[in-house]
């Protein structure tokens, strides 16, 4: 047996015992979650995690190891708050939008364990909150491009027995996605002074006009917009080129506008015939 073998085979009776020891800590958890649920304490208790880190993170003897230990007390930490929530029946985590929503991935970050439930707005997620239906929800509250989210603070104001209790970043990444068979159109656009508002940025409203603008005579001539779903990525301000590429097909429409590469708007929908 090489060195590598040697130490594998170490390894894997080292997890073997470590198997042994999970069952026996949860076994712990388990008693904890009853107690918990006996009293009403909540699961999540920071003074006693926080004590948990200090004092186990001290027993390595390694300095070195010590952030890989405090880091692997972490995750051990997140798995036993899972674990009692299942237990207690405080499973259902709430988040708006549909699965695969930039919310849902968020909530999977945040709570890996939970079973995730969909509402159509962010008022809803906080109501379900509130009712007891989910022991917690996952709001965006701000991003780098817009800064923060403001119904969702004004959300927060509104309900203050709410509280933030985890945060977490997430990277986004916006592509414009054309359907089969559809034609992609590209027009340049630099914002002209009646699509300035006080803000000094393209006023909400104007992006309508410029997916129609985007989708060009043939196509408007023949159609209109029958919905109309926008999604602001960026702010655009006076002297920035705007790229919009424009793609129809069965009915459907996609118009993307872009500035040196980054999306700053999106706009998607249905299309329908015009009366003659």
């Amino acid at each position: 047996m090489d060195q590598l073998q040697q130490a594998r085979a170490q390894i894997d009776e080292i997890d073997a015992k470590m198997a042994a020891l999970f069952e026996q800590r949860m076994q712990a958890v388990g008693q904890v979650a009853q107690y918990k649920a006996r009293t009403g304490k909540q699961v999540f208790d920071p003074a006693r995690e926080a004590l948990v880190l200090e004092k186990n993170t001290a027993r390595v003897q390694n300095p070195e190891l010590q952030p890989y230990y405090r880091e692997f007390l972490k995750k051990a930490l997140a798995v036993s708050r899972a674990y009692q929530h299942v237990l207690i029946g405080q499973d259902v985590a709430a988040y708006q939008g549909v699965e695969g929503a930039w919310s849902h991935i968020a909530l999977r970050q945040l709570f890996p364990f939970a079973k995730a439930q969909a509402y159509s707005t962010w008022n809803e997620v906080v109501e379900a909150v509130e009712r007891g239906d989910a022991y917690c929800g996952v709001l965006p509250f701000e991003n780098s491009n817009a800064g923060d989210v403001s119904a969702v603070l004004d959300l927060l104001y509104a309900h203050p027995g709410l509280k933030v209790a985890r945060m977490c970043d997430l990277p986004i990444r916006q592509d414009l996605l054309a359907l089969p068979g559809a034609q992609e159109t590209v027009l340049s656009r630099w914002p002209v002074y009646s699509d300035i508002d006080v803000n000094q940025h393209v006023n909400n409203a104007r992006y309508a006009d410029w997916a129609c603008d985007a989708l060009g005579f043939s196509t408007m001539r023949e159609y209109c917009l029958k919905t109309m779903c926008i999604q602001y990525a960026a702010e655009i301000r006076p002297g920035q080129e705007i790229s919009l590429h424009a793609a129809q097909s069965e009915g459907r429409y996609r118009v993307a506008g872009y500035h040196e590469g980054k999306m700053h708007f999106e706009i998607g929908g249905e299309l329908m015939p015009r009366q003659r």
